[in-house]
């Protein structure tokens, strides 16, 4: 936890070791690293190599969060999810097991040029001022993450001895042009049809539905108009920003800290501009303004003197080169001395005259400038140990049996009470509800829980605070009454009256295509309908406005067939007017895309074939009792 709460401290150390971390999770995660701490418990046997639940327990925890941000936070991370990231994280460290193994087999060693041009060629140890490897910022960043020079050079070893099965493995001599051309004239076939498209959202005549069957509707419809389970919840909430709001720092010791990590106060040079924007046919009246202002004049009388109507001043504020927009102007407009003015510089849309009003040389930031980080990341640091200090007097106080009122005394804090809330995050009493950090998580973390139930402490998503929520109340699903949600039954009524209104018109216009009419004809006749006929489709609907499913249907037809397909409240009847073939002559770059990616699928599944033999030759053993035992703590 802490860990992820000083990752907002923006030293230049951290920053470093953080991009090579990120790097080696992404490819084969942690546990290369961290060799010397024995796992607490072996989840799985390769060979003689032993994975244990340490090696793989970061991993896992990385990947849950990464799921809860895709998703907005509202994924529910259920039992059968968290298994199968548990399992897919096995299955990498397995793989990374196999193939290590398989180049000690194989004999296949990295050599130790290799090596060395791997780590000298990774940004994360170049200096950040010249971009060129420093052997000082390697040797920082190792300690910084205490790891021993021999550890990270051998982890690099075994990356590139995997690396080197993987190119063995994976070589696809060439797909058989046969296999290209079957592919290829499936996935680029094209077909047209006629459609009588109804639109039941615009059908006018619609009867008036009385009481009695809405209510009907209602009662066949329960699903429809079913109030949500809601949970009444009690809440111990820690948070980072809540402590550090309540200490305070020395300046002193700030000014010491400043200057020991003076490398990464460190900015480039950063410039202030004048700026006269002209159009682009007036570069005569802008090489006449530049001049005026190299000989003295004032800028924005000058402008106002240059003769043209449609000229403006911009100035741009402090800047650096990397920042500059647009683009076009910074390496001209860096090259200019102090005070010194631009020719005319044409962008895309103007010509741009620019005089350097003010210049800041690359070097550390001022102390006075940079005491307000300063500030904020000592007081972050230090509630990040206060927070650590409190969450282990939780846990503390839970596990030795003490409720959760007598938790939040021991650590000087108030439980919050949550009214009534569903899974989605509705109220019950919208007014009742109180401000509740990470409260989709802790809806997240309550829901699965039984009614009484404690949750273990868990973290807010960022990383920077924890809590620990029980289920007081369950206010079990029920069908609303009729009285209170006849407008909401009333509305779902007509949307599935409409829906079908659209069916049974399609249903009619495919009867009436088979017949041999017009799908013009056919959709003058019928209300919210009309005719078109389709450019030639795809079978995967690439560059089409039509439903997929509309599509797909096509394809299970011949010449001349129809079908209907409906869609929510639209409903569509289909005439296969014709079959366009592949062709290979104008669709070349298709074509060798279908080839590269059936390569890509062979080299895939000779990778797959020859990790099994791998397994089959050296044994793998998983022990679910440890698997299971790991998921239930979570």
């Amino acid at each position: 936890m802490l860990q992820a709460i000083r990752g907002g401290i923006g030293s230049w150390i951290v920053k470093i070791l953080f991009a090579f971390l990120i790097l080696s999770f992404a490819v084969w995660g942690i546990g290369d690293m961290f060799r010397d701490a024995p796992p607490s418990q072996v989840v799985a046997t390769v060979g003689e190599r032993e994975i244990g639940i340490r090696e793989i327990e970061d991993l896992y925890r990385d990947r849950i969060s990464q799921l809860q941000r895709l998703a907005g936070g509202r994924l529910d991370i259920v039992d059968q999810v968290r298994r199968n990231v548990l399992d897919d994280v096995l299955a990498g460290r397995i793989e990374a097991a196999l193939l290590d193994a398989a180049a000690v087999s194989l004999g296949l060693s990295a050599s130790d040029a290799a090596v060395r041009a791997v780590i000298r060629e990774d940004p994360s140890f170049s200096d950040p001022m010249t971009g060129v490897f420093s052997e000082a910022q390697f040797r920082q960043a190792l300690a910084f993450s205490r790891l021993t020079e021999p550890d990270y050079v051998a982890a690099i070893r075994r990356d590139l001895g995997r690396s080197l099965v993987v190119q063995t493995v994976q070589t696809v001599p060439g797909v058989p042009e046969v296999l290209v051309d079957a592919v290829f004239e499936a996935e680029r076939e094209r077909r047209i049809a006629d459609v009588v498209s109804i639109d039941g959202s615009a059908i006018a005549e619609l009867p008036e539905p009385g009481d009695d069957e809405l209510r009907r509707f209602h009662q066949e419809n329960p699903d429809q108009f079913e109030a949500p389970e809601y949970r009444q919840l009690s809440v111990l909430m820690l948070l980072a920003e809540d402590l550090a709001e309540e200490i305070a720092v020395d300046e002193e010791d700030l000014r010491q800290q400043y200057e020991a990590q003076i490398e990464s106060f460190v900015e480039p040079e950063r410039r202030r501009f004048d700026q006269a924007l002209f159009p682009l046919d007036a570069e005569e009246a802008a090489l006449a303004f530049a001049e005026r202002l190299r000989q003295g004049a004032n800028f924005d009388g000058a402008l106002a003197e240059a003769g043209v109507d449609d000229v403006a001043s911009q100035p741009i504020e402090w800047t650096t080169i990397d920042e500059m927009f647009p683009v076009a102007l910074a390496d001209a407009a860096f090259d200019l001395e102090a005070g010194a003015v631009s020719d005319p510089i044409a962008s895309a849309f103007r010509l741009h005259v620019l005089r350097v009003a003010e210049v800041r040389e690359a070097g550390p930031r001022p102390f006075e400038e940079a005491l307000e980080d300063l500030s904020r990341d000592e007081r972050f640091n230090r509630a990040a140990d206060t927070l650590f200090e409190l969450s282990n007097a939780v846990d503390d106080a839970l596990g030795g049996g003490g409720s959760l009122e007598e938790a939040a005394q021991a650590v000087g804090v108030s439980l919050l009470s949550v009214p009534p809330i569903s899974r989605g995050g509705t109220v019950q009493d919208p007014a009742a509800m109180v401000e509740l950090p990470a409260l989709e998580e802790v809806i997240r973390t309550a829901f699965p829980l039984s009614p009484g139930g404690v949750s273990r402490r868990m973290e807010t998503p960022d990383g920077n605070g924890t809590f620990v929520v029980r289920v007081d109340a369950v206010i079990p699903p029920e069908v609303r009454p009729f009285e209170t949600v006849r407008d909401a039954v009333a509305a779902a009524w007509e949307a599935d009256a409409r829906a079908e209104a659209a069916r049974r018109s399609a249903e009619q216009a495919v009867g009436r295509l088979d017949r041999g009419e017009t799908v013009d004809a056919i959709a003058a006749d019928l209300d919210a309908a009309t005719a078109t006929r389709t450019d030639p489709l795809l079978p995967s609907g690439q560059g089409a406005d039509w439903p997929q499913v509309m599509v797909d249907a096509l394809f299970t037809l011949t010449r001349g067939q129809t079908t209907a397909v409906f869609t929510g409240d639209r409903a569509h009847a289909l005439l296969l007017v014709d079959i366009v073939p592949a062709d290979a002559a104008t669709d070349a770059d298709a074509r060798i895309a279908i080839a590269d990616r059936l390569a890509a699928d062979m080299a895939g599944d000779f990778r797959a074939a020859f990790l099994a033999a791998e397994e089959r030759r050296i044994g793998v053993e998983r022990d679910q009792s440890a698997i299971d035992s790991f998921l239930g703590e979570q």
